[in-house]
C-alpha cells in the first residue's frame, strides 16, 4: 500500500477522523474532489476555492449558524486541533458531509417556487447573522469583496462614473471601432441614466446606514444551483468558501437577478413570491427596499464587461464574454418586472 486511495493520501483521511476508510472501494472521484464512505456516511474531501483565512471565516459562520439552530449547511469536519482544513504536500483540503444522492436535488432557478424556498432560508440565515456582536468571536479580519463598490464605498457612484467616462473618451479617440466599442457607445447613455437613478435611491453608502444593523453584514456570495440542495422538507446551503462581511442585500439581489435571467419568461408573481418568502423571515425597511431596488437596477454585468475589455485588456470574443444591455436599451423584461414590483413601494 502506497498510502493513497485513488490519489487521495490516507494521511488526509486520518486528519479528519476518517479511519473507517480502509480500501479503494470506499473512495470515489467526483468533479469537485473525492467522496469517501466511512461509518455509513459519505464525506466530500476537496481542495477549496478560498484561502486559509477565508476558510476560517467560513467555518466560523457555519458553526455560529449551527449554534443558533440553522443546521442546513455543509459543516466542516475538523482536524484534531480544531482546524477546518488540512495542508498536505502544499495542497489544502477540507472535508464536509456529501449530501447529493440522498434525495436532495439542485434547484432550478427558472422555477420561482424553488427560488422562493431558497429566499426563505436565506432570510432566516441573514436574520441570525444580523445580531449585535455576531462577528466578535472571529479572531481574524472579516473578508470583503469588491463587488458593488458603487454602493459600499464613499463616493462609489462618482468614482465608477469617472472610470466609465474614461472608457468613453478612449473610444472617442479611436479612428476605428471594434464591435465591442460600438455596443459600448450604444448603451452608454442608458447606463448613465440607470446609475443616476441608483444614486438617487441610495444617496449614502448602504453599509452602516441603518442604525440597528450598523455593524452586521453578511453575504454568502455564491447562492446558485451548485451551492443549494433541496429536499422534500429541508434545504441545504453549501459552498461558504467565498462568504464575506458585506451587505446581506447582495445575496437577495443575486438570487432575484438569477431568477429573472433564467426564467422564460420571468413573471411579476415570481418576483413577489421570492420577496415575500424572504421578508416573512427578515423584514426590510424602506431604506433597504430602496437600496435593493437600486442594486437590482444596477447594470453590473455591463460594467464588468467594460472593465474586462478596457482595463484588464482581455481579448473579446462572443464566446468569452459579452457586453450585456441588462435593460439599458429599455426592452429588458426582467427590468420591467423589477420596476413594476417596486413601483409604489419606494
Amino acid at each position: 500500500m502506497d498510502g493513497n486511495f485513488k490519489g487521495l493520501n490516507i494521511k488526509v483521511l486520518r486528519e479528519f477522523g476518517l479511519s473507517g476508510v480502509t480500501n479503494a472501494a470506499d473512495v470515489r472521484r467526483e468533479k469537485t474532489g473525492f467522496v469517501c464512505t466511512s461509518g455509513g456516511r459519505d464525506v466530500l474531501i476537496q481542495k477549496p476555492r478560498g484561502d486559509k483565512s477565508s476558510l476560517l471565516f467560513a467555518h466560523y459562520i457555519k458553526e455560529k449558524l449551527y449554534e443558533n439552530g440553522f443546521s442546513g449547511t455543509d459543516r466542516f469536519f475538523v482536524t484534531e486541533n480544531g482546524c477546518p482544513y488540512f495542508e498536505y504536500n502544499g495542497d489544502i483540503y477540507t472535508a464536509s458531509m456529501h449530501l447529493e444522492g440522498f434525495g436532495y436535488k439542485k434547484p432550478q432557478f427558472d422555477d420561482y417556487t424553488q427560488v422562493a424556498k431558497i429566499a426563505g432560508e436565506l432570510g432566516r440565515m441573514h436574520k441570525l447573522t444580523a445580531v449585535s456582536g455576531f462577528f466578535d468571536g472571529f479572531s481574524g479580519n472579516v473578508p470583503r469583496r469588491r463587488e458593488y463598490e458603487a454602493f459600499t464605498a464613499a463616493d462609489g457612484f462618482d468614482k465608477q462614473a469617472k472610470i466609465m467616462q474614461g472608457y468613453k473618451k478612449l473610444v472617442k479617440r479611436q479612428s476605428r471601432l471594434s464591435d465591442f466599442d460600438v455596443s459600448f457607445l450604444k448603451y452608454y447613455n442608458g447606463y448613465e441614466e440607470l446609475v443616476s437613478q441608483c444614486a438617487e435611491l441610495t444617496p449614502h453608502k448602504i453599509v452602516g446606514e441603518t442604525a440597528e444593523r450598523a455593524d452586521i453584514f453578511f453575504s454568502h456570495n455564491m447562492i446558485k444551483e451548485e451551492s443549494v440542495l433541496i429536499g422534500d422538507d429541508v434545504l441545504y446551503i453549501t459552498y461558504f468558501d467565498e462568504c464575506s462581511g458585506d451587505h446581506f442585500l447582495f445575496d437577495l439581489a443575486s438570487i432575484v437577478k438569477r431568477y429573472l435571467r433564467m426564467a422564460c419568461p420571468p413573471v411579476k408573481e415570481g418576483l413577489a413570491a421570492v420577496m415575500d418568502a424572504y421578508t416573512s423571515l427578515f423584514p426590510l425597511d424602506i431604506k433597504h427596499l430602496r437600496a435593493l431596488y437600486a442594486i437590482l437596477l444596477f447594470p453590473d454585468r455591463f460594467v464588468k464587461s467594460c472593465v474586462k475589455y478596457y482595463s484588464k485588456k482581455r481579448s473579446w470574443t462572443p464566446a468569452s464574454f459579452c457586453i450585456s444591455s441588462e435593460g439599458i436599451g429599455g426592452d429588458d423584461l426582467g427590468v420591467g418586472i423589477i420596476r413594476g414590483y417596486f413601483n409604489g413601494l419606494v
